[in-house]
């Protein structure tokens, strides 16, 4: 099964809201799996929600191979997020993980905007041989700043970001076998 048709389906969903409320059945209440070392085959997309994927993917889709190493291994769920859900020029704001399911928020700036960034949250859940993220953007306008400016122009700030917040990115790195010899690390690959 591909991580599109898994993602769609509707036992997908529901795994991750049940890892990420704590439930001891699902991936947050099981034992942390530490992936094995060998080659991935990362994968990376987004789609506009309600929007066939074959109708939008503005930044287009990613598909590579990198190797993990053993010493990589351990750190790889978070490094994966790292390097492929935060953007450059964003920052790693928040990182947890409990049992085999995390959760995380990439924070932005906006440009031309002091003090608003707009965070990619991403929730995830890590298998034998598997990594699955799902992430969605939310503008961020601290309170301290909502309380100075001006509410008509706030909301007119968070409107224009309402598409934004619509987009829907999917990465997935599933184990494929052993590295070949003169693969590429996967931190040398990012």
């Amino acid at each position: 099964m591909t991580f599109n048709s898994l993602y769609r389906s509707v036992a997908a969903p529901a795994a991750l809201l049940a890892a990420l409320a704590g439930c001891d059945s699902g991936p947050a209440g099981e034992e942390p799996i530490i992936l094995a070392p060998g080659n991935y085959f990362i994968t990376t997309s987004q789609e506009l929600a309600g929007t066939p994927a074959a109708d939008y993917d503005p930044m287009g889709s990613l598909d590579l191979d990198v190797c993990v190493r053993q010493d990589e291994a351990v750190d790889f769920p978070k490094e994966f997020a790292r390097s492929y859900v935060v953007a450059g020029g964003c920052e790693l704001k928040a990182w947890a993980r409990e049992g085999n399911a995390f959760r995380g928020i990439s924070a932005c700036p906006v440009s031309g905007q002091a003090a608003i960034t707009m965070n990619l949250e991403f929730e995830g859940v890590v298998s034998a041989g598997r990594i699955e993220i799902l992430g969605h953007n939310n503008i961020h306008i601290p309170d301290s700043l909502r309380a100075t400016a001006d509410p008509a122009a706030v909301r007119d700030l968070e409107r224009s970001y309402i598409p934004m917040s619509r987009l829907e990115f999917r990465y997935a790195a599933k184990r494929t076998g052993d590295c070949e010899p003169l693969a590429t690390p996967f931190k040398a690959g990012r």
